[in-house]
């Protein structure tokens, strides 16, 4: 099984992005960095959550007390990391 990767290991893989496109990394940058940082390590927590549980549906009451299937609730927290983190990859400081 492949080793997790942390928050401080993203954010060094971004400054490194950063510094190759803009020649340095600026202070003020760096909530932006740690922010994305620890937007990648939910995304890669949630994917393997979803990869362990093998389905993208769960079984839930329903209101007439009969089981139905709904989207399993970490899919939405999924989507929004992942438009926040494109959001914040095509910024103009990265």
């Amino acid at each position: 099984m492949a080793k997790e990767r942390t928050a401080h290991a993203y954010e060094l893989e971004i400054k490194r992005m950063i510094v190759s496109r803009l020649k340095k990394c600026e202070d003020w940058l760096k909530p932006q960095i740690e922010a994305t940082a620890m937007n990648r390590v939910m995304i890669d927590k949630i994917q393997k959550e979803l990869i362990d549980r093998e389905s993208l549906l769960m079984v839930a009451p329903g209101s007439t007390g009969q089981m139905k299937q709904d989207a399993h609730p970490l899919l939405s927290h999924y989507k929004e990391l992942q438009r926040t983190l494109l959001l914040q990859y095509q910024a103009p400081s990265f």
